[in-house]
């Protein structure tokens, strides 16, 4: 069956949606379509390893508002197959085609899988934490065990928020990570540190090695052969080893979709006219190709909206909104502890503690680029000088102009 429609967006997070709720308060004048993977309206996902997975909250209480977005077409479940850029197409799983005369890609990333062997059935007893169904999962194998264990193989946001709140929730829990100082890459040496002693403090960590083997024990749980030749066992295992951006039903099309879909700073789809992308799945790139992607929930929200605002003046519909300024920034509890992390810094070149002191777990450190250029701000147990920076990471002011006036500058 064919389809057209003016406007298509594939993808219903927090990208697409807020794409679809931009255009449409912005009086786009044509069709809206969202094409949604899963069953029910677009929700948060920042809560399924948090207030879903704990049954506190549902997901309809964690709905995204733009669903209420009036006069969009929110299809039935299904999923993108195929792109003809030249004849303006979407496939969908379901044999329908979809034209468009614009398109906005948000179809995020999907979790990287289990990376070790994993003996026959024990499937069943992996889980990544990505949708409303896998928190389900989790929860009920966790109601299942009189005292439950779990594994989790990735220290990194995800594997660290879901170790505080498995524990919390009176589970053991058994933390592996193959770096030995988990998040310090991105963080910070001094907020790695930190980080590895408060988990050591709370959970089995089993860090610098990985999982090279899930099977069966001869009671029926979940035995992990990790690199050392160490063998825990539990009930469960959860694997955060990252995600990779959904971009297999882009193979062959005209786009560049090398560490997802290349976009320029307004975030058109390089090199195809008409195509825009947004959230986990962009990759914002300059003239010579060089570029990165944010996996952030804030960022999906914002880009998703600049996406809207480009397409809008690329048709006459609206200004233009400018070059679109990721500043990545998030909070989140660990153990209790509040963790602030403000700016992107994909390669730490230098970092200086700027307030307090990381022995006393309270602390705040600035990360720096090969340029000495402000990339990032890292609060821990206090978020007020690192919120105070932002328009310096925005603008990656140098180092000593941008950390004129904080504590560090009386030392």
């Amino acid at each position: 069956m064919n389809q057209v429609t003016d406007a298509l967006i594939i993808g219903a997070g927090p990208a697409g949606a807020t794409a679809a709720a931009t255009l449409r308060k912005a009086g786009y004048p044509g069709t809206i379509t969202v094409v949604r993977g899963e069953d029910g309206p677009p929700y948060n996902r920042t809560t399924v390893n948090k207030s879903l997975l704990q049954g506190q909250l549902t997901v309809e209480a964690v709905t995204l508002p733009e669903a209420d977005t009036p006069d969009v077409d929110w299809t039935t479940p299904d999923r993108a197959i195929a792109l003809d850029t030249e004849q303006r197409v979407v496939t969908l799983t379901s044999g329908r085609s979809l034209h468009y005369r614009h398109l906005i890609i948000t179809t995020g990333a999907q979790p990287r899988p289990f990376p070790g062997e994993a003996a026959e059935g024990t499937g069943a007893r992996i889980v990544s934490l990505r949708g409303a169904a896998d928190s389900d999962r989790l929860r009920t194998w966790l109601s299942a065990a009189e005292s439950p264990t779990v594994t989790i193989l990735g220290a990194g946001l995800i594997g660290s928020e879901t170790a505080g709140v498995l524990t919390a929730a009176g589970a053991k829990v058994n933390l592996v990570s193959l770096s030995a100082t988990p998040m310090s890459e991105h963080l910070g040496r001094n907020t790695g540190e930190w980080l590895a002693a408060l988990h050591a403090s709370q959970v089995d960590t089993y860090f610098g090695q990985t999982i090279d083997l899930l099977r069966f024990d001869e009671r029926g749980r979940l035995l992990a052969t990790l690199s050392s030749g160490e063998s825990i066992t539990s009930d469960v295992a959860v694997v955060s080893v990252g995600v990779t951006p959904a971009i297999g039903w882009l193979h062959g099309t005209a786009l560049d979709i090398a560490n997802g879909i290349a976009v320029d700073d307004r975030l058109r789809a390089r090199g195809t006219a008409g195509v825009y992308a947004a959230g986990d799945l962009a990759r914002i790139t300059d003239d010579a190709g060089h570029g990165h992607r944010v996996e952030h929930f804030n960022d999906a929200l914002s880009q998703g909206r600049h996406a809207a605002l480009t397409l809008l003046h690329d048709i006459g519909a609206g200004d233009d909104p400018g070059r679109y300024d990721s500043l990545a920034t998030y909070g989140t509890r660990l153990y209790g502890t509040k963790l602030t992390v403000v700016g992107h810094s994909p390669a730490v070149a230098r970092e200086v503690v700027i307030a307090g002191d990381p022995d006393d777990e309270r602390f705040t450190v600035a990360l720096a680029d090969a340029e000495d250029n402000l990339t990032g701000v890292i609060g821990v147990g206090d978020a007020r000088v690192a919120n105070s920076l932002k328009d310096a990471v925005r603008e990656r002011r140098p180092l000593a102009r941008a950390l004129a006036g904080t504590p560090s500058a009386a030392r």
